[in-house]
């Protein structure tokens, strides 16, 4: 446990000094001692380091301010990080807290208890993606009825719905294609490099994208409009990270979201159900519209 007591430090100090005001080294060490972490000035400055040096989360201290912050000007993606170190936290103290139990369902409840295929797959994938290696697949489509080989050059790993997607370019059909790691049936490293500039932009294409099915539209304004109940959840878990707000009173809960319209955004419009309209565009209000006909119909 001693590597997750770690973990969970480094989580804590960051969260700190990421939700304060330039926190003093007091204020960092009062709100571990209230997480049941001590801390020494020593062993802070050491942490800080290694946080810079293994995590690329550059905290510097402000003399001016007597406080710590985390420089924004290097392009660091600690919102990743911290997602990592809440799987990785929350991972440790159910294992601490638990670890005497023969069956744990007495006490937690997983979304699915299906076991999440493919994640072996993930150490190999990451290595590829940082050495620049191509991978040679054996893949199985849900609409196949045998998988098939290709290779690919691997961009990014991306989760969506409990499910980790690889998005990655196929030298066969020169375009991005993405790849369910649970419909991988075979995978190998080959050694042979690719050029980094074929992968240098996929991250890019999905950053305006909700769920895994990408294209080379161009983001829209969505603008929905949800009741006042459904809009304090709507507000504490937005539909996509350009959510804004643009109307929150006792009569209605209005969002606009810059994205690229796709399948997974008509299905979250559709999951609200009467809670939700859709204002604009135009078009997009009259598929879902259509699809309610359907529905109805059927």
């Amino acid at each position: 446990m001693q590597i997750y007591r770690i973990v969970n430090r480094y989580y804590l100090i960051i969260n700190k000094i990421k939700s304060s005001s330039f926190p003093s080294f007091e204020d960092v060490q009062e709100y571990l001692i209230s997480h049941d972490t001590e801390i020494s000035l020593r062993t802070m400055q050491r942490d800080l380091q290694n946080i810079r040096n293994e995590l690329g989360i550059d905290i510097v201290y402000n003399k001016a301010k007597n406080g710590y912050f985390i420089n924004t000007e290097h392009d660091t993606d600690y919102e990743y990080f911290m997602r990592f170190f809440e799987m990785t936290v929350m991972s440790g103290k159910l294992t601490e807290t638990l670890k005497n139990e023969s069956d744990i369902s007495k006490y937690i409840a997983f979304d699915t208890a299906e076991t999440i295929s493919g994640l072996e797959y993930m150490q190999k994938i990451l290595y590829a993606i940082r050495e620049n290696f191509q991978i040679r697949l054996k893949y199985q489509r849900f609409t196949d009825s045998s998988p098939f080989d290709t290779t690919i050059a691997p961009g990014f790993l991306k989760e969506y719905q409990n499910r980790w997607y690889l998005i990655a370019w196929n030298f066969d059909l020169e375009d991005f294609r993405t790849y369910g790691l649970d419909r991988i049936k075979e995978l190998e490293i080959t050694g042979e490099n690719f050029d980094k500039d074929l992968v240098k932009n996929c991250k890019d294409m999905f950053d305006s994208v909700i769920g895994v099915s990408s294209s080379l539209s161009k983001p829209e304004l969505i603008e929905l409009s949800f009741d006042p109940e459904q809009g304090k959840y709507i507000k504490t878990l937005p539909l996509h990270h350009t959510q804004a707000i643009i109307t929150d009173n006792e009569t209605e809960f209005r969002i606009l979201l810059k994205v690229v319209p796709n399948y997974e955004l008509t299905q979250r419009i559709l999951s609200q159900g009467e809670r939700v309209e859709v204002i604009k565009p135009e078009w997009l209000r009259e598929e879902i519209k259509e699809i309610c006909r359907k529905i109805a119909n059927r």
